[in-house]
């Protein structure tokens, strides 16, 4: 951008990370992760802090003290990131203190000039509402008090669907010792609608659950599993998915890490019911563990961490979560199921 003003002279990019201006004007460049070693010895006129609501409350701090001059000014961005963090509480929630000398300006993506009515809507279908509110409307959402899956509704996403014949089974598989769980599902890649019909739960052992999934659904099942399942168990030293091959099992995702552990929830939430009210994801009224789990899988006290009761839930919706994102690619049914092809692993 400088160079297209005409005000760039050079910049510096080792040790110091500055672009110098024409006019002998500078700017650095500096990461609040490290504000005692890059920033405490600068004294600086303009500063410009993006992802506030990311940021430590000490670092900026530090930043801010470095605006020595009486017409210093600072500038902070900030996507809104829940209700938890210090820049919500102290500037725009409830018990907000007042901060004189402080101009707040609000918008969102529907300011932009150039983003289109599709957009905006394409955008709404790949997100559950709340992150929707959050991430587009620049709304300060409660991420952390609702449950994990808030887009759930028994009216909504459970019926009384029925398997077709022919259709390709996709499996999602938690692996844990003593109690593997899996869920069963179907896919429409027209409808972009996944169907889940059967879950499992309990199975001892990777071989025990992979066993009944052989017997239930046969060998042409793709699984897409835990990416612990490239990891060696201690007994006798085979991975959990060279264990699946031993059954019969070889059609598996294969990948190498699990998607981010919010990433999911929201792909699952907006499957559940999407920012412009479409379901994508319906189950069997015989999954009762995976609707029981749906409906009341919360997270820790003022905390994004999931309340797993001490590791004995959350095991059979972390199975769901791995099926859908593979399906969708990572997003609310948008990824048709011929995207995404199967591994041989052996």
């Amino acid at each position: 951008m400088a160079k297209r003003l005409g005000i760039y002279k050079h910049h510096v990019y080792s040790p110091d990370n500055m672009l110098i201006l024409k006019n002998g004007k500078v700017i650095l460049f500096r990461s609040l992760n490290v504000p005692d070693t890059g920033i405490r010895s600068l004294d600086v006129y303009r500063l410009v802090i993006d992802e506030w609501t990311l940021c430590d409350k000490y670092a900026c701090a530090v930043a801010e003290a470095r605006l020595v001059l009486p017409e210093s000014r600072s500038w902070k961005i900030a996507t809104p990131k829940g209700t938890t963090n210090w820049v919500y509480h102290e500037h725009f929630g409830p018990d907000a203190k007042e901060h004189p000398n402080t101009d707040y300006i609000e918008f969102s993506i529907l300011n932009n000039p150039v983003m289109t009515e599709e957009e905006v809507e394409r955008m709404a279908s790949e997100m559950d509402p709340l992150f929707y509110q959050q991430e587009v409307l620049a709304k300060w959402v409660n991420l952390t008090e609702h449950k994990i899956y808030h887009s759930f509704d028994y009216a909504q996403n459970v019926s009384e669907i029925t398997e077709r014949d022919g259709q390709q089974w996709y499996i999602g598989l938690d692996y844990n010792i003593d109690i593997n769980a899996w869920v069963g599902c179907q896919y429409d890649p027209q409808l972009r609608v996944i169907s889940v019909l059967y879950e499992g739960f309990g199975d001892r052992t990777t071989a025990d659950a992979g066993r009944r999934i052989l017997q239930q659904f046969g060998s042409t099942v793709f699984i897409a599993d835990d990416a612990s399942g490239r990891s060696r168990q201690q007994g006798d030293g085979k991975t959990q998915r060279e264990l699946l091959n031993q059954v019969g099992l070889y059609s598996i995702a294969g990948n190498i890490s699990n998607p981010r552990i919010e990433r999911r929830h929201s792909v699952v939430n907006a499957h559940l019911l999407n920012g412009i009210g479409v379901t994508h994801l319906f189950i069997h009224p015989r999954c009762k563990r995976l609707i029981h789990e749906l409906d009341n899988l919360t997270r820790k006290p003022n905390s994004m961490d999931v309340d797993t009761q001490g590791g004995k839930v959350g095991h059979i919706t972390d199975a769901l979560g791995y099926v859908v994102f593979n399906l969708s690619g990572g997003t609310a049914g948008w990824g048709p199921a011929s995207q995404h092809t199967a591994q041989r692993i052996v």
